[in-house]
């Protein structure tokens, strides 16, 4: 069989890593998202949201990082009978975002984490 799997809050911690990152950037204390649209909830606009993601990006930040608890082991598991996709919108092509360092720093991770897989997709 085989399996999709994302990559952030699936297996990469992103949004303690990211969180910290923009408490840091924006010199105060920020709420846990509840959803998908931080924004909304550390009560920045769309195009500061998307600024602190690029400088995210750019600075390397996507090979820092703790992979989510248990996350390794379920995979290794899943690896010996199952061919393990690895699913990621981490370029935010969308937003316009550059692809420059996420795909590398992603890989990275990846690796230095002995993240096991097949395949790997950068969706746009």
């Amino acid at each position: 069989m085989i399996i999709g799997i994302d990559i952030d809050d699936v297996i990469y911690d992103f949004i303690p890593q990211f969180k910290e990152f923009c408490e840091v950037q924006l010199s105060r204390q920020l709420p846990h998202p509840e959803v998908w649209t931080f924004q909304d909830d550390w009560g920045i606009t769309m195009e500061e949201f998307i600024e602190l993601h690029s400088l995210f990006g750019s600075l390397g930040e996507f090979k820092r990082g703790k992979a989510m608890p248990n996350s390794l082991n379920m995979l290794r598991k899943l690896y010996k009978d199952h061919t393990l996709c690895l699913i990621t919108s981490r370029t935010m092509n969308h937003l316009g975002l550059s692809r420059k360092n996420s795909q590398k720093d992603t890989i990275e991770w990846l690796y230095l984490n002995d993240v096991p897989y097949h395949d790997l997709i950068f969706t746009i």
